[in-house]
């Protein structure tokens, strides 16, 4: 869809784009993909990751592009986040990353603090300064802080499945 300098929505499945006014300097055909969206628990040999579960991929496009103000991102998740255990975490994919290449673990950089993750039932928003892909999970329990490097480790194959 076709945004300017005022305000805009873009929307795919359950995910959502609201660009403030200002957000832009340009008009520009801005995206959203909801790549994935449900709760698949990740299978992996780290005991410490047993609790981990994707929740959404979203893909916000033209990757690499960055925002005069921020842009909320809105998804409706699979299931209402209850057991005070979980916690949603966001990860965003470098930008930077060649997209022909196979995903390493050091592509997801975790955003959660820096995008004001607020959850309200099963609808997540956060607001984002630039586009790129990202990645909601939801750890449970886990028995130490995991990086976004361990997140992403056991995760990658189900994140490049999901953007096929």
């Amino acid at each position: 869809k076709l945004i300017g300098k005022s305000d805009g929505i873009v929307q795919d499945g359950s995910a959502q784009l609201n660009v403030p006014p200002g957000a832009l300097r340009q008009q520009i055909k801005m995206g959203v993909v909801e790549c994935f969206s449900g709760n698949q628990p990740v299978v992996s040999e780290s005991t410490e990751m047993e609790s981990l579960a994707l929740m959404s991929v979203v893909s916000c496009t033209p990757s690499g592009v960055v925002l005069h103000k921020p842009v909320q991102v809105t998804v409706v998740l699979s299931e209402t986040q209850q057991d005070p255990k979980d916690k949603l975490r966001v990860l965003c994919l470098s930008a930077l990353r060649d997209p022909d290449e196979e995903l390493k673990p050091d592509d997801f950089m975790d955003v959660t603090d820096a995008v004001g993750l607020r959850v309200m039932g099963n609808v997540a928003k956060y607001s984002v300064s630039h586009f790129c892909e990202y990645v909601a999970v939801k750890t449970s329990g886990l028995s130490k802080p995991v990086t976004a490097a361990d997140v992403g480790k056991s995760i990658r194959s189900l994140v490049e499945e999901a953007k096929r």
